[in-house]
């Protein structure tokens, strides 16, 4: 019988290479945004190699809006042939900063680790109306889990969503739980000022989803306006193609010159 058990891709010889550099000057990417510096190192062997990369990415010669920040994005690590492990991930953008370090791996098992940290980053920057926006921004997330040929099996977690945006505090939080075929919210929570989204449901080979909205003061997401508004979202149905619905009420709503007393209704979408 065959007892021969599958292992990692193996060459027939050992492959060194002591030094591989890289270099990218400038390159317009659609003429929307221009990455320079780019750079890649790479120095070991096949089954015992580190790796350095980086580049900074700007707004192109025809960049609109919402104009690309200045980026500048760097990530060491080192790796095998059956795993690599992310010792950083730096991107430096929105005058604050993206850290993430983790670890994946495919000998026997696919499996994965992530955590990402985001600090004093500051949305308005790519707003149309940058004083508008002001305020700062940060978040932590991680997941982990395996894969199989059925799905992933693991969980993703936004375990903290803070900062302060336009004067209004701002706090989150959502998990989402992979069991190979099934998707499953347990939980998502977003609260800015008076603003609160929740939303729980899951995902299989139909679609349920339940999301809450409550804006007593409109003029928090949307700067000059008035009024208040209320919804619900539901998404029920076929995974391909499922009935998204919203029941929406408002009163006292205003923008500018334009003013709606009283608001109720329903959309659909399929």
């Amino acid at each position: 019988p065959d007892t021969a058990r599958a292992g990692p891709l193996e060459p027939p010889i050992a492959i060194v290479f002591d030094h591989i550099a890289v270099e990218v000057k400038t390159i317009d990417w659609g003429r929307q945004a221009r990455v320079s510096d780019g750079h890649l190192l790479m120095h070991g062997r096949h089954d015992a190699y580190e790796l350095e990369t980086g580049a900074v990415i700007d707004r192109g010669p025809e960049s609109v809006a919402p104009p690309v920040p200045h980026t500048r994005m760097s990530l060491r690590g080192k790796g095998s042939l059956t795993h690599f492990d992310l010792d950083q991930a730096l991107v430096e953008t929105l005058r604050g900063a993206i850290r993430a370090s983790g670890r994946a791996s495919w000998d026997s098992t696919v499996a994965w680790s992530l955590a990402v940290d985001g600090t004093d980053l500051q949305p308005g920057l790519v707003a149309s109306d940058t004083a508008a926006w002001p305020g700062t921004v940060g978040f932590r997330f991680h997941t982990e889990g395996t894969l199989d040929s059925i799905g992933p099996r693991g969980v993703a977690r936004l375990d903290t969503l803070s900062g302060d945006l336009r004067s209004y505090p701002l706090a989150g939080s959502a998990t989402f739980d992979m069991a190979r075929t099934e998707v499953i919210m347990s939980t998502a929570h977003l609260a800015w000022g008076s603003v609160l989204v929740e939303g729980a449901g899951k995902v299989v080979d139909s679609v349920n989803l339940d999301f809450r909205v409550n804006v007593p003061d409109v003029g928090i997401p949307v700067p000059g306006a008035v009024g208040k508004l209320a919804a619900r979202v539901l998404a029920h149905g076929a995974r391909a193609t499922p009935l998204v619905t919203a029941d929406f009420s408002g009163a006292g709503l205003a923008l500018d010159s334009n003013s709606v007393r009283t608001a109720r209704g329903r959309l659909a979408f399929d």
